[in-house]
């Protein structure tokens, strides 16, 4: 292999890493906030088709979808006999039981009206960041029976 272009690669892999290090993307991501949260989730009811309408939209099925403490449930379901046998013989670690269970027919507009009127009810504290919101709409409107 020839040294120069050894040397080259080098400094190009240099370049790019200081780039990338540099890039909007190589940033901390900061938290959405609750009070942007509600102002996009505004934006879908008087315009769905709007960036912030589509933001909330993601961010609250991406929410959903990603917390193991949520369960979409069809009408009439409940906790299967394996279920409630894995989490009653093996304690919290073997629990698999959410906190939040949303019917299955509960649309992301219903989710939205509900995070909006959770928010004008009870406002979110100064910086909170959105998670703080969501949870609170899911505790009043969706808690799994006990």
């Amino acid at each position: 292999m020839n040294p120069g272009r050894s040397g080259q690669h080098t400094t190009l892999l240099a370049l790019a890493a200081a780039m990338f290090l540099v890039s909007p993307v190589a940033r901390s991501l900061d938290l959405t906030s609750g009070a942007q949260l509600i102002v996009w989730c505004q934006a879908y009811v008087d315009d769905w088709d709007s960036p912030g309408a589509r933001f909330c939209d993601a961010y609250l099925r991406g929410f959903v979808d990603g917390s193991p403490q949520i369960a979409i449930q069809e009408p009439g379901e409940s906790e299967s006999f394996t279920q409630r046998a894995a989490r009653t013989r093996l304690g919290r670690y073997g629990s698999t039981r959410p906190k939040y269970c949303i019917a299955s027919t509960t649309t992301v507009p219903d989710r939205v009206v509900q995070l909006l009127k959770q928010a004008r009810d009870t406002p979110p504290h100064g910086d909170a960041d959105a998670s703080v919101v969501i949870y609170a709409m899911l505790a009043r409107y969706h808690p799994c029976a006990t």
